[in-house]
């Protein structure tokens, strides 16, 4: 082995000692091998960090947060400028780690087997494994701690970066546009991500999720029907008009001519009454505003948007011949995000909905309940994803035509739930048999529902059916 090294640096020859070069050379590569870790580590902390946990830690005032969600936003330019520095590292410790086993070992030809042996094994256990593990586990933290290192480092090499970001611009086969909005699914997951992380509370993440829903939602599952609604004729007197005003709590009322297929308008309270006092002989019908109609199959999500760009808060619902079977109101809409919204009139009581079981084990149950409450209150699960809201809409749409007490039609229900005894998990499989049980003027008013365990042949039926969709 030789006693010195005589190193070129800048025309200048430097003798150092074996020992010196010895120790000097395996500093700095430990060094190198931290750096590779570094650049590792923070590639996989920006690549893995959730921008909201990043816009909490800059509510929370943390130094770097800001840098560290700039550096996020151009994920692009930061991980050319990780992926740069990385290599660059790995160049220079595989070059050092030649001259370095050069002195250790005097057979020539197995210098560079080994060096590079080693150096991958390091490079693979120390440089990429470990530093990734650990910033997978807190991301956030990580990024925060380094983003001024890396923006300083952005900025030296800038020409490199912009001259690999243009090289991807050339290469880069220019698609066509995409919707870059998420799918429903996935805002799911991500609701349910940030809930779980302390992102957003758990009310926030609630009132998120029935946002979502009301895209799947109809006018026709929230409207008030056809048979329930309070309505005027044109043609009543004055008198008339007054004491249906006083004696109903609603704000505004439609007005029909002929017919409740002929609405006309709708008449406001806040209009009425001061007109009424200031002239006891009025002419109601100037009173009378002009109505929005809107289609039974409108989504609910596109209702509020009409409801916010038209100024208005009632609407009549149109079906599929054009005849009115219902009215909605920005009221019933904001009740699909918030819940029921009682105002003075409202009579909150647990009977508004009947809900009974029966001696026979079957429920008798209001027909304008939930169908996804009435499987609740049953204790069973597996609830259509393709049913309407109400029980009394999933019927109808089943009868596909005027409702009769005792039409009926089965359902098998197939869930998965905890048994409360051994606290495990069990697959179940029910069949519902869901009938009319009282009708009043051509609407459902009344369901029933019989349970029981599925047979094996309906259970298989029902599998060959899952496995052709």
């Amino acid at each position: 082995m030789k006693n010195v090294l005589e190193v070129p640096l800048a025309g200048l020859s430097i003798i150092l000692n074996v020992d010196a070069k010895f120790y000097i050379v395996l500093v700095v590569m430990i060094a190198l091998i931290l750096l590779s870790a570094f650049f590792s580590m923070s590639e996989t902390a920006f690549s893995s960090a959730s921008d909201v946990k990043l816009r909490v830690a800059i509510e929370d005032r943390r130094h770097g947060a800001k840098k560290a969600l700039q550096l996020y936003d151009s994920f692009d330019k930061t991980l050319i400028t990780l992926l740069i520095g990385n290599n660059l590292v790995n160049v220079a410790l595989s070059t050092l780690a030649v001259l370095w086993f050069a002195e250790l070992i005097q057979n020539e030809d197995w210098v560079s087997l080994i060096s590079t042996l080693s150096v991958t094994v390091v490079l693979l256990i120390f440089g990429e494994i470990v530093p990734k593990m650990l910033a997978k586990r807190n991301p956030e933290n990580i990024s925060i701690r380094v983003a001024w290192i890396i923006y300083v480092l952005s900025i030296i090499l800038w020409p490199f970066v912009m001259f690999f970001v243009g090289i991807q611009k050339l290469i880069t086969i220019k698609q066509e546009e995409t919707q870059d909005t998420m799918q429903e699914d996935e805002l799911e997951v991500a609701i349910d991500q940030m809930e779980d992380t302390g992102a957003i509370e758990h009310d926030e993440a609630d009132l998120m999720r029935k946002t979502l829903d009301l895209n799947d939602r109809s006018v026709k599952d929230i409207m008030t029907p056809r048979v329930k609604m309070e309505v005027l004729d044109v043609m009543a007197p004055l008198e008339e008009v007054k004491d249906f005003m006083m004696d109903n709590a609603y704000s505004r009322i439609p007005v029909y001519k002929k017919d409740k297929d002929h609405m006309i308008g709708v008449l406001h309270v806040r209009d009425f009454f001061p007109a009424l006092i200031k002239n006891p002989k009025l002419n109601w019908k100037r009173l009378i505003r002009p109505v929005k109609f809107v289609a039974a199959t409108m989504k609910v999500d596109a209702l509020i948007q009409e409801f916010q760009e038209s100024k208005t808060h009632i609407a009549m619902v149109i079906g599929e011949y054009g005849e009115v079977i219902g009215l909605v109101t920005l009221e019933d809409a904001m009740e699909e995000l918030f819940g029921e919204i009682y105002d003075e009139h409202d009579i909150i009581g647990e009977d508004d909905l009947k809900f009974e079981k029966l001696e026979d084990g079957s429920y008798l149950i209001d027909a304008d309940m939930f169908v996804d409450d009435a499987f609740e209150k049953m204790g069973i699960g597996g609830v259509p994803l393709d049913a309407p809201a109400k029980l009394s809409t999933w019927l109808f749409e089943k009868a596909e035509d005027l409702p009769e007490v005792g039409f009926s039609f089965e359902y098998l229900s197939v869930y998965t739930s905890e048994d409360e005894e051994t606290s495990e998990y069990q697959d179940y499989a029910k069949m519902l048999k869901i009938s009319v049980a009282e009708v009043l003027d051509h609407r459902i008013t009344m369901a029933k529902i019989e349970l029981r365990d599925a047979t094996e042949e309906e259970i298989e039926a029902y599998k060959e059916d899952s496995e052709e969709d």
